[in-house]
């Protein structure tokens, strides 16, 4: 029969054979190739053919179908059936190195390979080692220090864990937690009807965690924990109020210093006050240039020193600080600064800049570290001086709380975890003489002793010895202190071009107006170097607004002469 079929086909010429194929060749793609992968497997089995199956093939290929195509011989695992074909491309094994996930000690099986018995010892060790080395899984990360992270206004340090939320939380909790059933409906009921802020029932679905975690979210931490303690005390359950305010007294007394802070920094007070025409601090401060390499106050763009008499050092935008960054600077040492000195000429700022150091405290803007912040002023300790008799002695707790009677019988600031800042401006409001080298030496905060001790040893650092200091003043008054108790001197020397026209933008809500007043003073040599200081500044502002908008200098603008 084989030899019948082969006398048949070998009548055909070869040519003939070679036009048969072309004839039925597939036409090219102007895509690329579309040759499959079975077309390649036919290829390589048709030149890889023995001698034996080599009557086979030619009678195939008289019997060639119009399109050419045979199937791969399949070979199926015994277990399932199926067989899962990955070509060998370098895509494949970047994606299977780099997007599967590698516990440690699992195997790892390559899907390229159809028999899992093709593994070898050596092979998995490779894969384990291509897999560790391309491994996508990230590092573990890095707890910073606690003076070194970042908030959400990217600033450094963190509350104390007693003035934190979770605490607040936690406390609140478990006092409530010994009221039985019938005192939590009616504490809630009490609280409800007293906070006008919470519905009825956001105070009474939901279980005992979720009334705190609600209220924490609604009233805040400072409202809650105060009302939760005045309702308590409502439903006669005064020793549990007791132990609440035991529990979070640390969180207490800094909520009362950001009352007191906020009520005296929040409006600031410029030039006459008049009713109704009060700004808030936020809304019109500009940060002032801070410098710790300072030029005595002296602006080098004077235009009446064309050649002064000796070169003016003139600092380098390096050496800028801001106002909240005073106390995370170094010192030569590495070691953290404890007494700051700032000094300025005066309408420069100093105060307003004390101002906005509070505030962002007292609002948790920045310093957040700092568990208390005092202001305790120069000008203050020369009333108490002048008021008492020169016998009478008071110590340093006697002043604070003097000035903050919320501070009154205050134990935290002996301890060796406190980290609190004292703030001394106006030093040049105590005329007195200060004796440096024969004050005594005091190192209890409750020793009295005379104002003048009582400064010495404050600056000296044997006084309140956890504190930060702040001391601001003019350059004459704070040249009297010695350098060794000074870590940090600092000079604050006014606006830039870019402050001055933001300080007069910021001030107006009127566009129009800011930007007539801003163009105006620019043209006035004079003006234009004096606005360099903060309250000629102001000056420019309030009354080029009164010229402007009241008395029609449209045509004739205002010049040097209304001042």
């Amino acid at each position: 029969m084989e030899t019948e079929v082969e006398s048949f086909f070998r009548q055909e010429s070869e040519e003939d054979d070679e036009e048969e194929k072309k004839k039925f060749k597939r036409p090219s793609s102007s895509y690329g190739s579309m040759k499959s992968d079975s077309d390649d497997v036919m290829e390589e089995e048709e030149e890889g053919g023995n001698e034996e199956e080599g009557n086979e093939e030619e009678v195939a290929d008289a019997f060639q179908p119009p399109f050419p195509f045979v199937l791969p011989e399949a070979t199926t695992h015994e277990g399932t059936g199926l067989q899962m074909i990955r070509s060998d491309s370098p895509e494949t094994l970047y994606t299977m190195t780099t997007q599967h996930t590698k516990l440690p000690g699992a195997l790892v099986i390559d899907t390229r390979s159809s028999d899992l018995g093709d593994f070898s010892e050596d092979a998995e060790d490779d894969a384990d080692d291509v897999l560790v080395a391309d491994s996508p899984e990230p590092p573990h990360p890095v707890e910073p220090d606690d003076t070194t992270q970042m908030d959400e206004n990217s600033q450094p340090g963190k509350l104390h864990p007693e003035q934190d939320l979770p605490h607040i939380f936690k406390s609140i909790q478990s006092v409530l937690t010994g009221l039985d059933w019938e005192e939590l409906i009616q504490f809630k009921t009490w609280f409800y009807q007293w906070q006008p802020g919470i519905t009825l029932q956001q105070t009474m679905e939901g279980d005992l965690l979720d009334f705190v975690d609600k209220i924490l979210e609604i009233l805040g931490q400072e409202h809650s924990l105060q009302h939760t303690m005045s309702a308590l005390e409502s439903v006669n359950k005064k020793p549990e109020a007791d132990k609440l305010r035991s529990l979070c007294k640390r969180a207490l007394l800094r909520f009362q210093l950001k009352q007191h802070l906020v009520k005296k920094y929040q409006v600031i007070h410029e030039g006459v006050i008049r009713a109704g025409r009060q700004n808030l601090l936020d809304t019109v401060y500009v940060e002032p240039q801070i410098s710790t390499c300072g030029y005595g106050g002296v602006d080098p763009s004077h235009e009446l020193r064309r050649h002064p008499p000796l070169p003016l050092q003139v600092p380098s935008a390096d050496t800028f600080v801001a106002v909240n960054d005073l106390f995370r600077l170094p010192k030569n040492d590495g070691q953290p600064v404890r007494t700051v000195l700032t000094t300025g000429i005066a309408g420069v700022g100093m105060s307003v800049s004390v101002g906005k150091f509070s505030l962002d405290w007292a609002e948790q803007r920045a310093n957040k570290d700092l568990q208390f912040v005092f202001k305790v002023s120069f000008r203050t300790l020369w009333f108490l001086r002048n008021k008492e008799p020169l016998s009478q002695k008071m110590s340093i707790m006697e002043v604070i709380a003097r000035n903050y009677s919320e501070c009154k019988d205050m134990k935290y600031l002996e301890d060796k975890d406190c980290k609190f800042l004292i703030i001394m401006d106006s030093f040049d409001c105590y005329q007195a003489p200060l004796d440096w080298q024969n004050a005594p030496e005091i190192n209890d905060n409750y020793t009295k002793a005379h104002p003048d001790v009582l400064i010495v040893n404050i600056i000296r650092g044997t006084l309140l010895r956890g504190a930060r200091v702040w001391i601001l003043g003019r350059r004459a008054a704070v040249s009297q202190i010695p350098s060794q108790f000074i870590d940090v001197v600092t000079e604050i020397q006014g606006f830039s071009d870019e402050m001055k026209d933001e300080y007069l933008t910021k001030r107006f809500d009127n566009a129009d107006l800011a930007a007539k007043i801003v163009a105006h003073y620019k043209l006035l040599p004079s003006l234009k170097m004096l606005a360099r200081h903060p309250f000629v500044c102001w000056m420019i502002a309030t009354v080029f607004e009164r010229c402007f908008r009241y008395q029609g200098y449209g045509g004739e603008p205002p010049r040097l002469t209304p001042f």
